[in-house]
């Protein structure tokens, strides 16, 4: 597949004359507008089919973005016999709705009175500036011209099927959107197989000739559409066909049919400037495009300053209740700035917050972008005229904080208060701070390492543990704002800082085996015991724990919920609140005698849940297990799993494990594990086929395995896959540019074949304690197969009541 790098073709993009290229949209387009994509409908055609028949409960289905609905969907036509078919959008469509006038009837309702996304916004300023001037599009909606209309741009001429045959006629120096499919308002809409055999013959001469002019930018679109594709493919028999490109654009981690990419390869062969482009979504992409042209528009920019260029902060869905909750380790605000100055500044266009950042340096200023070319501000009023001096071209005004924004995870605001707090550790607490990326941040004390005590503790449990000498281990913290409600709070993390003793970064390995030793060993108490000490620690730099630059403050209370104040023994009391006992858990389905707030030693005495509904034996007694492994660890994972039906008492933690019994004697279902390298379900790789491999191709190679092992999906519960030390470079691919986890991407393939899968590595064969990996691994095995270990209860009032 020939990849188009983004960034050099939006600058490409730029510079080049105006309308050097058409935009082609697909139904991807119009997702964030709230029209379901073609993808998207093909599992609501399925759904109403099934629940027409009375083979499913529609109601029981809603929500079809889930995996385990769509497999139980995908499972019964895939039974009847239904493959390879060509496009399944077309297929599905008739099927459910057989019926023209129902079908259009159907989509009308699917599309009317919807608004433009950001994405159309951009697309209608582009189409102003003459960057483009002919839209060709699948869709049937309207919202091109909403958007032209949103922004009071200049009208634009519609083409569809109805009116083409007078495409000749029309006015080429006016804005265009060819609706090849047809227009919800006017036309009778092509959505079949035979209805999408060709298109109207005035369009595909149009498209044809455009072909030969101009480059072709495709957004949205998966190119299933016969007619649409043939007149592409015609397109391609004359000499210098798309001379600027044929340039198509794919979500990241989409695989391109082959039938697109041969297209595209033909195309690349003739212009030499045609490939595939990865994009997040139609929206961020015109967006970028709009904002590399350095247009300018209030609407837009409102809309992009809160969507794409804010800090992303800790995100929390959340309901207007009358009930105001307590977060553990966080600190409620007594106050909080619902005020800040604003005036207008000089700093707008492409980089304006590069350059905002610059001015404003390591002053105690807070600044940010609202709309207009308006900064709201935080700061002391002199030191903000004279720092600003030659940006504002107004005077300095008090707003009020619109309360709507409160509930905004992303607002301007909330990130304000973020770099309110983080100056505020830096310059008045002389805190020192670790930044990386945007979201990433440590604040921590070089007077503060890890203490030799608690090294020594870490010892007794892991007697290789050992921090060199040119490494310093320091105590820090993360901070997190939250609204809920209205209300303010902070939620602080204990964590450690680690560099080299120079100052600098030491190798990530490092730091990642150093930081989770040390924070798995801070559990139940320890983990208290670090919040009460950093509180401590900022209270003596500030006993009232206030953050404020001139006028504006975040005062905290008192009091941080998980200290809370002791009444007696049994009750702590946090702002008329009391805080309860930990909720039990039960193993029976009606009888509550038997709960307990201990999993294990539930499990162990009153067997697990679904025991109780008598159904472990009523044949899913087995726990039925397959198995992916180097060709010369299989003896060494299948002895480990073996060692799951024995008994062994644990080494550490004894307060907390106990004796493990052996799976079987647990769970009351039988693990089955295969006995030999010669059974259908294990799949062994050789070495020498893979150690050359990449991350990625090693994972492609996987994926081929896996392929496998789905057509014995109705037979495996879950797949074990072993990954020893020699296969780490495979494990992961992680830097500036790139986020790949091979277990994280092997799950999500995994849950669309059908499979559940558990990674094993050496550090488990090999941890010492092995009680505590028998006790986890069975649990995680016994889940993954479906299995109900127990259920939590709730506490509604003074009652408990079940969670179900």
């Amino acid at each position: 597949m020939r990849k188009i790098d983004r960034d050099t073709f939006i600058r490409s993009f730029k510079v080049l004359s105006d309308q050097s290229f058409d935009l082609f949209l697909g139904s991807g387009a119009s997702v964030n507008s709230g029209i379901p994509s073609g993808g998207d409908l093909v599992w609501h055609f399925k759904r109403e089919i099934l629940s027409s028949k009375k083979i499913i409960n529609g109601k029981k289905f809603t929500d079809l973005k889930i995996e385990a609905n769509k497999q139980i969907i995908q499972n019964y036509f895939e039974q009847r016999g239904d493959s390879n078919i060509a496009n399944p959008y077309s297929h599905y469509f008739k099927e459910c709705y057989p019926d023209s006038l129902v079908r259009k009837e159907f989509l009308t309702d699917l599309v009317r009175d919807k608004k433009p996304s950001i994405g159309f916004l951009c697309l209608s300023a582009l189409v102003e500036r003459q960057k483009f001037n002919v839209v060709w599009t699948t869709n049937f909606d309207d919202l091109i011209e909403k958007a032209i209309t949103a922004l009071n741009y200049r009208s634009c001429q519609i083409v569809s099927p109805d009116n083409a045959s007078s495409v000749q006629q029309f006015n080429s120096d006016i804005p265009t959107v060819v609706k090849l499919h047809g227009d919800f308002r006017y036309d009778p809409l092509q959505n079949t197989d035979e209805e999408l055999q060709e298109l109207e013959a005035s369009l595909h001469t149009k498209l044809l000739n455009a072909s030969t002019q101009k480059g072709l930018l495709v957004v949205g679109y998966s190119g299933s559409d016969k007619s649409v594709m043939t007149t592409l493919e015609k397109a391609l028999e004359k000499p210098n066909a798309f001379p600027k490109g044929l340039i198509w654009c794919i979500p990241k981690g989409v695989q391109p049919t082959n039938e697109l990419e041969a297209l595209i390869e033909k195309a690349q062969e003739q212009n030499k400037r045609s490939g595939f482009l990865e994009i997040d979504s139609f929206d961020y992409f015109l967006h970028e495009i709009y904002r590399t042209c350095e247009l300018a528009n209030t609407q837009i920019d409102t809309i992009a300053s809160e969507r794409f260029e804010q800090r992303q902060a800790f995100r929390l869905s959340q309901n207007p209740s009358a009930t105001l909750p307590i977060l553990l380790n966080a600190i409620k605000a007594k106050s909080f700035p619902k005020t800040a100055f604003t005036t207008k500044t000089t700093l707008t266009g492409v980089g304006k917050w590069k350059k905002l950042r610059q001015v404003i340096g390591s002053t105690n200023i807070v600044a940010s972008f609202t709309k207009n070319d308006t900064l709201m501000i935080f700061g002391v009023e002199q030191e903000i005229k004279e720092t600003l001096t030659s940006h504002i071209t107004d005077d300095l005004k008090i707003a009020d904080i619109p309360e709507h924004i409160y509930y905004h995870s992303d607002s301007f605001y909330l990130g304000m208060l973020y770099e309110l707090v983080e100056k505020t550790l830096v310059n008045d607490f002389g805190l020192s701070v670790y930044a990386k990326g945007r979201n990433i941040r440590k604040f921590y004390s070089s007077e503060n390492t890890l203490s030799d005590s608690e090294i020594a503790d870490i010892k007794k449990r892991n007697r290789n543990f050992n921090i060199h000498q040119n490494i310093a281990v320091f105590e820090a913290f993360e901070f997190k704002i939250e609204f809920v409600n209205k209300e303010l709070y902070l939620l602080f993390c204990p964590t450690v800082h680690i560099q080299t003793t120079a100052g600098g970064e030491p190798p990530r390995n490092v730091v990642q085996y150093l930081s989770n030793t040390i924070i798995s060993n801070r559990y139940n108490n320890k983990y208290g015991q670090k919040m009460h000490w950093w509180f401590t620690q900022l209270k003596k730099k500030n006993e009232y724990l206030n953050f404020k630059h001139g006028d504006f403050e975040i005062k905290l209370e008192e009091y941080y919920s998980t200290a809370a104040k002791k009444v007696n023994d049994k009750f702590y009391c946090f702002n008329g609140f009391t805080r309860l006992n930990e909720p039990s858990i039960y193993f029976h389905y009606q009888d509550e005698a038997k709960q307990s707030i201990h999993p294990i030693n539930g499990l162990k005495i009153l067997g697990p849940l679904e025991e109780s509904f008598g159904q472990s034996n009523n044949g899913t007694a087995n726990v039925n297990l397959a198995i992916i492994s180097p060709d010369f660890g299989f003896e060494k994972i299948k002895a480990h799993l073996d060692s799951l039906l024995n008994t062994i008492s644990p080494i550490w933690e004894k307060e907390y494990l106990k004796e493990f019994p052996g799976f079987d004697s647990v769970f009351k279902k039988h693990l089955i594990i295969p006995n030999t390298i010669q059974s259908e379900f294990v799949i062994t790789i050789p070495n020498n086929d893979v150690s050359s491999f990449s991350a990625i191709q090693f994972y492609d190679y996987l994926k081929s395995k896996i392929d496998k092992l789905a057509l014995k999906s109705t037979d495996i519960d879950c797949v074990v896959i072993y990954i020893p030390d020699q296969w780490k470079k495979f494990r992961e691919l992680k830097n500036e540019n790139t986020y790949y986890d091979l277990h994280d991407s092997l799950k999500l393939y995994c849950v669309k074949k059908g499979l559940r899968i558990q990674f094993i590595e050496d550090k488990s064969i090999n941890y010492k304690d092995q009680a505590k990996i028998r006790w986890w691994l069975s649990l995680g095995l016994y889940v993954k197969s479906n299995g109900t270990p127990w259920k939590v209860k709730k506490y509604c009032g003074k009652k408990q009541v079940k969670k179900h």
